[in-house]
């Protein structure tokens, strides 16, 4: 018998194998799969395989959701929202539209940079939606680390979404954000804006390359947590009664949607995996000043109807840190910087990631800790023993060097076959668990 198993970080081989930044979560229970990431990086050209499962576990766990007795039984099927470059995305599929959560969503890129969203539908309802962008930044290569108070902060280079370093022009804008969503606003294309209050330099454009409206609309729900997810592409503007938060027609806050009670990355963080939205801790006050050449003056969307505000002249920045009923964000401007300011949570803001420290799931490095499986291979078949029963009915996917799907099968019992008959070589062997990890095995 012959097992090699090789813990590898994603950056590199799934540039190498079209299979860039995908999350692994566990199948077991739902409740696992809340926590894998909202967006992925997928470098030009290439394609990506997204699991559905976290689309059906926010509607049985998360109360709020479970509680509109959301009908998850019809087949699945994917699209594409919109894509702010034309010709961004050549395809979104399920591949199998009966696999309800084992389904994986197939999005392939061009040879184009930008950002686009995508959803997964169960029969003709948005159940969740997940943000790709298209890039050859590689921010585990590419970063500021800033030392303050004995602490090493590692921020990404650019805004959450952004297709430039430049920090004088549009490109540089990134997305922005309603404080806890974790769908995406395009920013303005113009690089200022004589007026403000204003509409119409956001263009966006469905698959076939047609314009696309966002929509802004008054929130008017009890629960609007769930007309978020359903309606991504809508602008929720509160009011004085709930402090113009998205959240609620009620005075009802939400303060751990981007941090969990426990300090985890939060369900509806919406950034890459290993990354997260910064504290208001993590912004140190001269951070901007330090580094205010990569800090761009993007403005915002306004909290009363989502228009565009002080774009080229301000820049804000959410963190994750609620102030109950407001949240805290950065602002800058030439004359004044202030890292601990508060404002209501139906603005579009900014993002600007920072690494994460390790208190969610990271890549498990298989060479220092005991494996929860071991996959081995003998007689052209490649082979999955089960050491952790957390991860009986995780999903098993086999690729091979080129990135090519070769099997998907659930691991439901202690030695599961999850395929046969292959050529030597290598494969690698992504594991739908509770910890993230993509093992490498080598066939003879």
């Amino acid at each position: 018998m012959n097992i090699f198993n090789n813990t590898i970080r994603f950056g590199f081989i799934c540039i190498l194998c079209n299979l860039y930044s995908i999350s692994l979560f566990s199948q077991q229970e739902n409740e696992s799969s809340l926590y894998a990431p909202n967006s992925y990086i997928v470098y030009p050209g290439n394609s990506i395989s997204i699991p559905v499962q976290k689309a059906f576990g926010v509607w049985q766990n998360i109360q709020t959701l479970k509680a509109t007795a959301p009908d998850l039984s019809e087949n699945v099927s994917a699209e594409l929202l919109w894509q702010d470059t034309p010709g961004l995305i050549s395809g979104v599929q399920v591949d199998d539209t009966s696999a309800s959560e084992n389904a994986l969503i197939n999005v392939t890129t061009n040879s184009k940079s930008g950002n686009a969203v995508v959803c997964v539908k169960v029969g003709n309802v948005i159940r969740w939606s997940w943000h790709i962008w298209v890039t050859d930044y590689l921010p585990d290569n590419q970063n500021i680390e800033y030392d303050t108070e004995g602490r090493r902060l590692t921020f990404m280079s650019m805004n959450l979404g952004a297709i430039s370093w430049s920090a004088n022009d549009h490109t540089s804008y990134g997305l922005l954000y309603q404080y806890g969503r974790k769908d995406p606003f395009p920013a303005s294309k113009s690089d200022s804006l004589e007026t403000n209050y204003s509409f119409g330099s956001d263009t966006i454009y469905d698959i076939s390359n047609n314009i696309l409206n966002s929509t802004a609309e008054k929130v008017t729900a009890e629960n609007n947590l769930a007309n978020t997810i359903t309606n991504p592409l809508s602008f929720y503007f509160g009011n004085s009664a709930n402090v113009n938060d998205w959240y609620s027609v009620n005075d009802v806050h939400n303060d751990t949607l981007w941090s969990g009670t426990n300090g985890r990355k939060g369900i509806f963080d919406p950034s890459p995996e290993g990354w997260r939205v910064p504290s208001s801790d993590q912004i140190p006050a001269d951070l901007p000043m330090v580094i205010n050449d990569v800090f761009s003056m993007g403005g915002s969307r306004d909290y009363t109807d989502g228009s565009f505000f002080m774009t080229g002249n301000y820049g804000m920045y959410w963190s994750a840190t609620p102030n109950s009923p407001l949240a805290y964000y950065m602002f800058l401007s030439e004359p004044l910087t202030e890292t601990q300011s508060s404002h209501y949570r139906a603005n579009g803001y900014a993002i600007r990631c920072i690494k994460d420290d390790g208190s969610v799931a990271g890549i498990v490095n298989m060479e220092n800790s005991k494996s929860p499986v071991v996959v081995s291979s003998e007689n052209k078949e490649i082979t999955v023993l089960l050491q952790d029963n957390l991860y009986t009915g995780a999903l098993v996917c086999v690729y091979n060097i080129n990135g090519i799907l070769l099997s998907k099968v659930p691991l439901n019992s202690s030695r599961t076959i999850v395929t046969s008959n292959v050529a030597p070589g290598i494969y690698f062997v992504r594991i739908y668990g509770a910890e993230n990890f993509v093992t490498k095995i080598l066939v003879k």
